[in-house]
């Protein structure tokens, strides 16, 4: 394959396409300002490990009532990174970094759990799973996503009226386009 053939670029952008990104890898250039931050709201993190991902919500030091949700496999794999904006900007941030401290702790674990920190468990077992299925996952918003997905599934469009207007005035300029 030469460079700048269509074939190149397809391979360059299948290879970008299905490479993970490790959670030990968002602690490379980490700075002593963000692992001390880190550690100092590492209390305010929630968290609910199920044997096979962890799930942590931890709230944005700079907005109030701003959540994050970091998702990771127990091998390490990032299912879902966090969408603040450093860590959008390529920068190290300290959600990724306190999943991180709890991935290792919590992937050592063999029965599901969830707590806060580091230190506090809340419920093992089953008092686990249901505490998360009955509140953790509504209050962090995942009960919407799921049910966005499922209906993008089984209907093959989603009214995104109700999310924003913006979206709203994007789908009417689409179906102009495609219409």
């Amino acid at each position: 394959m030469v460079e700048g053939s269509s074939d190149f670029y397809s391979q360059q952008i299948w290879v970008i396409g299905v490479s993970s990104k490790k959670i030990n890898e968002y602690i490379r250039n980490l700075t002593p300002y963000i692992e001390k931050k880190a550690k100092d709201l590492l209390p305010s993190v929630e968290w609910f490990y199920d044997t096979l991902k962890l799930y942590c919500c931890m709230p944005s030091s700079s907005q109030v009532g701003k959540k994050y949700i970091v998702i990771v496999l127990k091998g390490g794999e990032v299912e879902r990174a966090c969408q603040c904006v450093a860590n959008r900007q390529g920068r190290p941030c300290w959600h990724m970094v306190a999943t991180y401290f709890i991935w290792r702790k919590a992937s050592s674990m063999s029965e599901e759990m969830c707590g806060a920190g580091l230190d506090y468990i809340k419920y093992t077992g089953r008092e686990a799973v249901k505490y998360f299925e009955d509140v953790l996952r509504h209050s962090w918003g995942l009960e919407e996503t799921k049910e966005v997905i499922e209906e993008v599934r089984v209907k093959g469009k989603v009214d995104l009226s109700g999310l924003s207007p913006t979206l709203s005035t994007l789908e009417e300029f689409i179906g102009g386009l495609v219409g």
